[in-house]
């Protein structure tokens, strides 16, 4: 009996070992507006991706004020944001030192 609570508690600190890291992450977030290049009014619906080279990490829509928010592991490192919507140019920006942007796109 004593042998099979020990088996039981190591697993249980085990478990604790490999659950606690990923609680302890937080995230990094990047959030802005997308709005029209003309006469800059918020956009709705626009797709908006974060990428880290070729890999896209997460993506979002912007709401009916044209802002958005993505959240990605800090371990994760984005370098370019991709937005789009059907009638308008697909746009990306580097995002290298800040986590807020205005995204303008032209038709």
């Amino acid at each position: 009996m004593e042998k099979a609570r020990q088996i039981a508690l190591c697993t249980i600190q085990l478990i604790f070992c490999i659950i606690t890291p990923a609680w302890a992450e937080e995230d990094d977030t990047v959030c802005g507006t997308v709005v029209d290049s003309t006469d800059r009014s918020p956009l709705a619906n626009v797709y908006v991706c974060l990428y880290e080279g070729k890999r896209m990490l997460a993506y979002t829509f912007s709401d009916a004020d044209g802002r958005f928010r993505i959240s990605v592991d800090k371990a994760m490192s984005p370098d370019r944001l991709t937005a789009s919507l059907i009638g308008y140019d697909v746009k990306s920006c580097k995002i290298s030192g800040t986590n807020s942007l205005t995204v303008k796109m032209t038709r």
